[in-house]
């Protein structure tokens, strides 16, 4: 006789709807006890890794050590690494809420917790491996000395360690001098800030209160104007590691730090760590020191990494991105002055985050890769000197500042003048290459202007919003691009600019030529003060060329091997050569708006096109020294 299935496996029913919840706790419960089980299980697991990857480190360190003395500095601890086959520049520590800093001071690495305290909401630091280091180390990272040792510490990311102390909130000593204005009292910021170089308030913090900012400044037309902002905080940093907290805070912030003005209160080393921009900056900058005078110093300033990404701003007419790399990736604060940029190493930050948009929208600059004016008022910005180093960007690259405008979404109109005086640049500043049209722009100060206007729509007239470049200076070489100016590398059609005693010492190049990202154009512009093709609305005065001008146009662009910015082979049924140059002091002028400007240095062409023409305006000729254009074969 065949059994039933039921025999074997007896009669099924469904869950009650009882079993069923007894079911889902059980399982919950399981979870509940096993889920943290095993979190903590890979947690430690992390962190033993990371343990681990310390000490092999620090075995490499000690063994250099002993044959060639300490690292000075986090580059060198990278290298020393790096050839022992630890590649400690990209390296992360696995465990959550730790990091791995060089220490320069013990020429270790030392793993850190870093947590952030509920009271006062800043960030601690505390040494947990090598054990022999905890109590050595973590004795100076606690309570008002911690802003001391963290000087000394700088990620293996290349990064600062972030010190909040400055967040300490302090008020004006009753030294201060005060103002009374429209029924609210105000400090004299420059008041306060003697008040603190003579230690009668803190090094670092942030005082709070209501801060009154006035001064004077002439115009290119020398007309006298004032100038009154205010504030709500004045923030003191004294170190790299608070400029690096403040530059976060900021960042996260929804106002963009309108409402801070930020002082240096001692000069800043960097020590050459990776600098991530200030995303956009809307408050005051002032690096002036106390009666003594002078400006403090910010040394070391790098930014090498090309995967380096970056906020993104969109472009309203092409949709394309823009990327700003710069101590700030924008400005559009009331007031920018009295900084010190020693040392600076740029050199193409960011140029793999997106090749797509590298023709259109790549910007790099030591202080700002955009200044941006909507805002309706003046804007100040003086006393800036970059005093040496190299930078070195992908497209778009000026000394001290990229683009000169308002964002492109604001379809690059802006609407208060930006005067820009007493900057000085001596630094080397090269681009890649050259493109067809005016997206590869340099300058020894900036790299464009864009159009001006008074107003938000296009309506408005043109002319009342100037950008003045007055008594601004450049003595660094200029290489590369399309557009290479000494003081500007391009004025955009439209542009109301004006320069008056603006010099330019360093010797100005353009090429033409082809790389991988970008493509060579048919026509070459070099100055020694701002080349154009629009400078109809363009003042020069008194402004004076003492640097080498070069064009070399020998390279047709018939590349075979070169490419686009996607990757893809360029070829060329015919060669093209560079149609047009336009070379000289002011470059190609339309109109005759310059008085008393010379170039007094060899301006010098070589050119291939038989039909190649060579327009030379305010330059050499005109000024009794060489002027050579030169065809060849």
């Amino acid at each position: 006789m065949k059994k039933s299935i039921n025999h074997f496996f007896g009669n099924k029913r469904a869950f009650t709807v009882v079993e069923l919840v007894i079911v889902i706790a059980v399982i919950a419960i399981l979870a509940a006890v096993l889920i943290p089980a095993i979190t903590n299980v890979v947690e430690k697991a992390r962190l033993t890794s990371d343990q681990a990857a310390v000490k092999e480190m620090n075995v490499a360190l000690a063994a250099d050590e002993k044959l060639n003395g300490k690292c000075e500095t986090y580059s060198e601890a990278v290298e020393v690494l790096g050839k022992a086959g630890l590649d400690a520049a990209h390296f992360s520590a696995l465990s959550k809420g730790y990091e791995i800093y060089f220490d320069a001071t013990l020429n270790r690495c030392l793993l850190i917790k870093i947590t952030i305290d509920a009271a006062t909401s800043m960030k601690k630091y505390a040494v947990v491996y090598p054990e022999e280091y905890v109590d050595e180390v973590n004795q100076y990272l606690q309570g008002d000395t911690s802003y001391e040792y963290l000087q000394g510490l700088t990620s293996l990311k290349g990064q600062l360690a972030n010190d909040d102390s400055w967040k300490k909130v302090y008020t004006p000593s009753a030294s201060v001098t005060t103002k009374t204005q429209d029924g609210i009292t105000y400090y004299d910021i420059e008041s306060l800030k003697e008040s603190i170089s003579k230690g009668e308030g803190t090094s670092f913090g942030t005082y709070t209160g209501n801060f009154i900012k006035e001064g004077t400044y002439t115009t290119a037309t020398g007309e006298v104007k004032t100038y009154t902002h205010t504030y709500d905080k004045l923030v003191a940093v004294g170190t790299g590691n608070q400029l690096a907290s403040f530059r976060e805070t900021v960042s996260k912030s929804t106002d963009n730090g309108s409402g801070y003005y930020l002082t240096l209160t001692k000069d800043l080393d960097l020590n050459g760590a990776e600098w991530a921009p200030i995303e956009r900056y809307s408050g005051g900058f002032d690096g002036k020191k106390g009666s003594e005078g002078g400006t403090y110093k910010i040394s070391n300033f790098a930014m090498t990494d090309v995967t380096a990404a970056v906020q993104t701003y969109e472009s309203s007419t092409t949709g394309g991105s823009y990327f700003y790399y710069g101590l700030f990736q924008v400005f559009d604060g009331h007031y920018l002055g009295n900084i010190t940029l020693d040392n600076v190493i740029i050199n193409t930050p960011g140029v793999s985050v997106d090749t797509a948009n590298a023709k259109t929208g790549h910007v790099t600059a030591a202080v700002a890769g955009l200044i941006d004016n909507h805002a309706g008022y003046d804007m100040v910005i003086e006393n800036i000197t970059v005093t040496s180093g190299t930078i070195k960007g992908l497209q778009r690259v000026g000394g001290l500042f990229g683009n000169i405008g308002t964002l492109a979404k604001n379809n690059n109109l802006y609407t208060g003048s930006i005067t820009i005086r007493n900057c000085k640049n001596y630094a080397n500043v090269s681009t890649v290459g050259s493109v067809s049209n005016a997206h590869a722009t340099i300058g020894g100060i900036a790299a464009i202007t864009y159009k001006t206007i008074n107003s938000a729509s296009n309506d408005g007239p043109d002319g009342e919003c100037p950008v003045n470049f007055i008594d601004c200076y450049n003595y660094g070489n200029v290489s590369g691009g399309t557009y290479a100016g000494g003081i500007l590398g391009y004025n955009n059609a439209g542009s109301t600019v004006n320069f008056k005693g603006c010099y330019n010492y360093g010797n100005i190049s353009v090429e033409q030529k082809t790389t991988n990202y970008l493509t060579a154009g048919k026509s070459l512009y070099a100055a020694g003060i701002a080349p154009d093709k629009s400078t109809k609305k363009a003042t020069f005065t008194d402004c004076h060329n003492f640097g080498k001008i070069f064009a070399d146009a020998t390279n047709p662009n018939n590349c075979t091997t070169a490419k686009d910015s996607n990757g893809n082979k360029v070829t060329y049924s015919s060669p093209t050569y560079v149609e047009n140059i336009y070379i000289g002091s002011i470059g190609w002028v339309v109109s005759d708006k310059y008085q008393n400007c010379e170039s007094g240095q060899d301006v010098t062409v070589t050119y291939k096109d038989p039909n190649g023409k060579v327009t030379a305006v305010n330059s050499a000729d005109e000024t009794g020294a060489a002027f050579t254009p030169t065809k060849v074969n």
